[in-house]
């Protein structure tokens, strides 16, 4: 896929590029052509660029193989790039996207974690487990206290704009967030439709 071409699927790419930051074109949000809304234009090819650089692939400015398993990679929901929309036209001011930045981790192995008091009886058993599972493949052991404040790991369920910089929209591109070691924060979107099955 490259310039010029009218593809389904082209607004759900710039949607996905505007939000990591790369495509600061926010007039296909608003267009309701949705003929125009699948053209691949410039201002796509700008920031696919953008996108290839960042992670070091070749910058071809379409969409080739190489970017499109990029993509599909698991990633934190943090967007790559922020721009300061104040500035005509807006520019990227830093990057932030990094899997865990000057590479933090956690020095001893027994980690300790706690519930915020809105993390429901039945939202807990899911999550337990889950601990459980990352002992049997990592060299980590997890216990459980009740204060939240010493806790290594803090779980909690938040909405919106919850305090931390980076607000909950209600979308399901981003349903949950962390910060690395020794931060240990661990918010989920409340809002989110959450199975407890298993």
């Amino acid at each position: 896929m490259r310039k010029g071409d009218n593809v389904n699927g082209v607004y759900e790419l710039k949607k996905y590029l505007s939000y990591l930051g790369y495509l600061n074109d926010n007039r296909h949000s608003n267009d309701q052509n949705q003929e125009h809304k699948n053209i691949f234009d410039d201002s796509l090819e700008i920031a696919l660029r953008r996108y290839q650089e960042f992670y070091g692939l070749k910058t071809t400015g379409f969409l080739d193989a190489s970017t499109i398993t990029n993509m599909l990679q698991p990633r934190c929901g943090v967007p790559d790039l922020f721009t300061n929309p104040n500035k005509n036209p807006p520019f990227h001011t830093i990057s932030h996207y990094s899997l865990l930045p000057g590479n933090p981790k956690w020095y001893w192995k027994n980690l300790s974690y706690s519930f915020d008091r809105n993390v429901n009886r039945a939202a807990r058993v899911p999550l337990q487990r889950a601990f459980k599972e990352w002992e049997s493949v990592t060299p980590f052991k997890f216990y459980y206290i009740k204060n939240i404040s010493l806790a290594d790991i803090q779980i909690s369920f938040e909405r919106g704009d919850h305090g931390d910089g980076y607000p909950f929209r209600g979308t399901i591109d981003v349903v949950a967030h962390t910060f690395p070691p020794p931060d240990g924060r661990v918010h989920f979107d409340v809002h989110q439709n959450w199975s407890l099955a298993r």
